[in-house]
C-alpha cells in the first residue's frame, strides 16, 4: 500500500492531454503539461473562435486544415491525509492551429463547430472524472492511488471516444454524421450537469 506523505503536498497529474488534428487527418495522444498561462477554461457559452488558434505552425505535415489541442486533469493536495483538490478541462491556444489562408465564413464557422465538439468531449469527461471522485469520497476511498486509477481508465476511454468521433465524422467531412455527434454531445452533456462544478473537491 502506498502511504501520502504527512506534510502537505501538492500533485499535479495531467489526466489526458490529446493532440486533435482535425479535418482529414487522424488523431495522436500526447502527453504533455498543459499550463493555465496558455489556456482556455471550457465554459458553457463559450465557443472557440479562429483567433483563439494561435500556433505558428502545425505539429505534423499534413493537409489538416485545424488541429486542437486540450486536455482535462487533476491536482490533488494531501494535508496528513486530508485530501483535496480540481479538476480542469483546458485548451490551449499557443499549441493549436488553424489555415488562416481560409477565409470563407461558412468554412471557417464549420472548421470551428467540429473543433469546439472535441473541446465539448473533453469537458464531458472531465465530468466523468468529477463523478468518480464524488464517488471515492463517499465510500471514503480517495487517496493518490484510485484517482491514479481513475486517470487510467477515463484517458482510454477518452482518447477512443475522440478517435470514434473523428472516424465516423470522417473529421468532419460526413456533414450528417457531425451534426448526429453535435447532437449526442450535447445530450451527454446534458446529462453529466449534474457534475459540472467540478472546480474543487
Amino acid at each position: 500500500m502506498l502511504k501520502l506523505p504527512s506534510k502537505p503536498i501538492v500533485i499535479f497529474i495531467l489526466m489526458a492531454s490529446i493532440l486533435l488534428f482535425s479535418s482529414f487527418i487522424t488523431t495522436n495522444v500526447l502527453s504533455t503539461k498543459i499550463t493555465e498561462a496558455e489556456t482556455i477554461n471550457w465554459r458553457h457559452n463559450l465557443k472557440l473562435k479562429r483567433s483563439d488558434f494561435k500556433a505558428s505552425k502545425k505539429w505534423v505535415l499534413d493537409n489538416s486544415v485545424a488541429s486542437s489541442y486540450c486536455g482535462f486533469g487533476y491536482s490533488i493536495t494531501d494535508v496528513d491525509g486530508d485530501i483535496s483538490g480540481n479538476i480542469y478541462v483546458r485548451f490551449n491556444s499557443d499549441k493549436s492551429w488553424f489555415n488562416h489562408e481560409i477565409t470563407d465564413p461558412k468554412k471557417v464557422e464549420y472548421i470551428l463547430k467540429h473543433e469546439q465538439l472535441h473541446f465539448d468531449i473533453c469537458e464531458l469527461f472531465g465530468r466523468k472524472m468529477y463523478k468518480e471522485v464524488l464517488r471515492l469520497i463517499s465510500l471514503n476511498k480517495l487517496n493518490q492511488r484510485t484517482i491514479e486509477r481513475i486517470q487510467s481508465k477515463l484517458e482510454k476511454q477518452y482518447s477512443d471516444y475522440q478517435k470514434r468521433y473523428d472516424k465516423e465524422t470522417n473529421h468532419s467531412i460526413i456533414v450528417s454524421k457531425q451534426k448526429k455527434w453535435q447532437e449526442k454531445i450535447r445530450k451527454e452533456l446534458s446529462q453529466m450537469k449534474q457534475y459540472a462544478n467540478y472546480g474543487t473537491f
